[in-house]
């Protein structure tokens, strides 16, 4: 008897409490549909009750029905309205019931036409596998059942008479069944595929952006909005213009409309502005979502910080970059040292020999030679010297040139060297060319180097 009396407390306290779940943990119904679903019943029946009682002046409880019908509309919608909705809902379901014993117990006429009524004993059931559970909607299609079998007991009404009703009771009662069962199955996995999304969505490691066609933040887990400094609140309602940097602003948008055309793009790369003003690089896949019809319903984009990776990209090609010039350096030192030695073994030579000339002219040619020599040092000091300075990241002074003019300038200084050649320089200027912003100095230096270069490595009589 106890465990009796604790499965229906247990059962009371189940409809009494305050929850927003009108029929299992996993199916919320929103109350104001609901809300909406009474009022519209409720001006239904003050709109059809006159119709009644003005066509049944016999039947003297239409009246009190009718009260009593909008009395516990009102009831229920009060009910849905606050913390106490599922009771309301109880009410709505068990209200059609109680109508229909009313009007059988107290209607006129002839037992067998009052019992017709009992069809809308149907519309019960489906508002109960509609808005409760299967264990409800059960319990009330039992009871249904039972009241109109309660009939084949009632003297005068013939056993054919209720059979068919029965029979129409359980047929309609076993295929809402049914059909409860099979929407509660599939609102469980719904549901459970549901949080399963919701789960990697919150837990993701990567940041989640949900937006909509235009651009405008749907919803985001909570690494998204850590990784900007925001809130998920203060993220929702923001246009994606609001967070990518101005400069990417036309590439973003290129690939919004993009996306609604090719469904996926390849990932790629933007910059993000965080809430304080801050800058960093994300990696992105976008992706436009369909419905089962194929229409476009948002776009969903995972992103990844780069930022550390960008770190690690630009520590390593400055790292290459020091090991290229580290080796450049090397062999510059290797080359510069073997031209070294060439002209001061010219120098030593040249100076002894004029120790040992005797005739005028001879010990003037060595001296040439010798000054040649040293002319050849300093130019290779010079260029020890310009390298220093390039090492030291000397300021460049940036400035719009003609590179035509630059060349035609190198060549000139350069001319003295072919006076004792054979070379021959073609230079044919490029009209076409735009000023370009460089430094003119070392531009020059550089061209002057390497026609030097290419003068001294060309055999005699090139070009």
């Amino acid at each position: 008897m106890s465990s009796i009396l604790n499965r229906w407390k247990r059962y009371w306290q189940q409809i009494i409490q305050s929850t927003d779940n009108l029929l299992q943990a996993e199916n919320q119904y929103d109350k104001r549909l609901l809300s909406t679903l009474t009022v519209a019943l409720l001006i239904a029946t003050m709109i059809i009750s006159p119709i009644w009682i003005a066509s049944n002046p016999n039947f003297k409880a239409t009246l009190p029905i009718s009260v009593g019908l909008v009395f516990a509309l009102l009831i229920a919608w009060y009910l849905i309205r606050t913390q106490h909705a599922r009771i309301g809902v109880y009410i709505l379901v068990g209200l059609l019931p109680c109508t229909v014993a009313a009007v059988i117990v107290t209607a006129p006429g002839p037992i067998m036409d009052r019992m017709l009524s009992l069809n809308f004993l149907v519309v019960s059931i489906l508002l109960a596998s509609i808005l409760l559970d299967l264990r409800a909607t059960v319990i009330l299609a039992i009871v249904n059942i039972l009241g109109t079998s309660a009939f084949f007991f009632v003297p005068g009404v013939p056993f054919a008479i209720t059979y068919p009703y029965v029979v129409y009771q359980a047929l309609m009662s076993a295929l809402l069944i049914v059909t409860t069962i099979m929407r509660t199955v599939y609102l469980r996995r719904l549901h459970q595929s549901e949080r399963r999304y919701r789960s990697l969505f919150e837990q993701s490691n990567d940041a989640v952006f949900m937006l909509n066609l235009d651009g405008i933040h749907l919803e985001v887990n909570q690494r998204a909005a850590d990784m900007l400094g925001y809130t998920p609140e203060e993220l929702a309602g923001l246009s994606f213009k609001e967070i990518v940097s101005l400069s990417d602003h036309s590439s973003s948008e290129a690939v919004l409309d993009n996306l609604k055309t090719n469904t996926f793009l390849p990932p790629y790369e933007r910059l993000f502005r965080k809430k304080d003003g801050t800058e960093l690089s994300v990696e992105i896949n976008a992706e436009l979502v369909r419905d089962t019809d194929g229409q476009p319903i948002h776009i969903q984009s995972i992103v990844r910080d780069i930022s550390e990776r960008k770190r690690a990209q630009e520590r390593a090609q400055a790292q290459a970059l020091e090991q290229e010039r580290m080796q450049l350096l090397t062999n510059f030192v290797t080359n510069a040292s073997h031209e070294i030695r060439t002209p001061l073994a010219l120098i030593n030579t040249n100076m002894y020999l004029m120790t040992k000339a005797t005739d005028e002219q001879q010990r003037q040619r060595y001296a040439q030679q010798g000054e040649r020599s040293v002319m050849q040092l300093r130019k290779l000091v010079d260029m020890i010297l310009s390298m220093t300075k390039l090492d030291s990241s000397v300021p460049l002074a940036y400035k719009p040139s003609d590179i035509n003019s630059l060349i035609s300038q190198a060549m000139s200084h350069i001319s003295q060297r072919l006076k004792d050649t054979t070379h021959t320089i073609v230079f044919d200027p490029d009209i076409s060319l735009p000023q370009l912003q460089l430094d003119e100095h070392w531009i020059s230096e550089a061209v002057i180097n390497l026609l030097d270069n290419a003068i001294r490595f060309t055999p005699e009589g090139g070009t």
